[in-house]
């Protein structure tokens, strides 16, 4: 019996991998049943893995700098895969930590000076789960979410 130290996430061959953090990228390729393969260090002693890739990120390279977000590969089945995934592997510290029960460090708040903007965007985001809008003749331009007893004439 060998442990699977990662959480893996089905997704169609291509999808785009994220980097979780900034970090310098410190290995990439092939890695034995890992297949295609990105390692990160992050500060803080942290350290990501991204296994079973089909291919990399253009600029993808050992040492390259990468930022929170930035794609660094593509969902593959490489190595001793059953399908399409992403093998997502986080080391702290040298050991291995599950991805969904660590605890991380909450980040620091968001700053004052962003707030409005940051609600702005909230806001347009609720408006857009909230499901269609529409203007009414003689709504003087105001949207508004028709009854259900409307909805469906």
């Amino acid at each position: 019996y060998r442990p699977h130290y990662g959480v893996d996430y089905g997704a169609p061959v291509g999808t785009p991998v994220q980097a979780t953090a900034d970090g310098t990228v410190t290995f990439v390729g092939r890695n034995g049943a890992a297949g295609r393969m990105v390692r990160i260090r992050h500060k803080n002693s942290y350290e990501t893995m991204y296994l079973h890739l089909r291919n990399y990120a253009s600029g993808i390279r050992k040492g390259a700098k990468v930022t929170s977000g930035q794609t660094v590969g593509y969902v593959g089945s490489s190595g001793a895969s059953t399908g399409p995934h992403l093998d997502y592997r986080i080391r702290y510290h040298g050991n291995y930590v599950n991805p969904l029960a660590h605890k991380f460090k909450p980040v620091a708040p968001l700053r004052e000076e962003y707030r409005n903007e940051f609600n702005a965007l909230v806001w347009g985001f609720q408006l857009a789960l909230a499901g269609p809008l529409y203007i009414f003749p003689g709504s003087a331009g105001s949207p508004l979410k028709p009854s259900p007893a409307t909805s469906n004439r």
